[in-house]
């Protein structure tokens, strides 16, 4: 049967984020300020493709073009009912494109890792000390795991014991 995740992130982007990289996103992009720079126009993506953002139907870490999927879908909607998804994409007062999003699969966090993973380059940091971009609650599990971010690569922190892992 499986059980679902709840991942929730804030992603802060580097100045110098390629363009299509934010065209990945940019279809989440809401009631800009007037000093926001322009976005590129999302990507046109081929709906043909069954692509979801897990490695139980591929290898994300082998994908040459990661971006070139359809994650504004993914992460403003929820495959459960227990998770109200939300996703933006907006201009900070930091002057740095920032994505929150709230959603729902049906996986477990070390299958969705993977499909993340090749964002890291292009988030802001601290090469000082790690930062939390967020958790992915799954199941029954009694603590989340985190998701961090440190020079660049996206890792994850289980919080819940093995031994208690639903």
């Amino acid at each position: 049967m499986g059980s679902y995740t709840e991942v929730v992130l804030q992603l802060t982007f580097l100045p110098n984020t390629p363009e299509h990289v934010l065209a990945a996103f940019s279809a989440l992009a809401t009631s800009l300020p007037d000093d926001a720079p322009p976005l590129p126009a999302p990507h046109q993506v081929d709906e043909t493709v069954d692509w979801e953002p897990t490695d139980e139907v591929s290898d994300p870490l082998s994908d040459p073009q990661p971006w070139l999927h359809d994650w504004s879908a993914w992460l403003s909607s929820s495959m459960t009912v227990s998770t109200t998804p939300h996703a933006q994409l907006t201009w900070s007062r930091t002057q740095r494109w920032v994505l929150s999003c709230r959603w729902g699969i049906k996986s477990w966090p070390e299958s969705i890792l993977p499909a993340l993973q090749w964002l890291g380059p292009h988030l802001e940091g601290f090469d000082q000390r790690p930062i939390v971009l967020g958790y992915m609650q799954y199941g029954g599990d009694a603590r989340p795991a985190l998701v961090w971010l440190y020079r660049g690569r996206i890792t994850l922190e289980l919080l819940t014991p093995e031994d208690e892992r639903m």
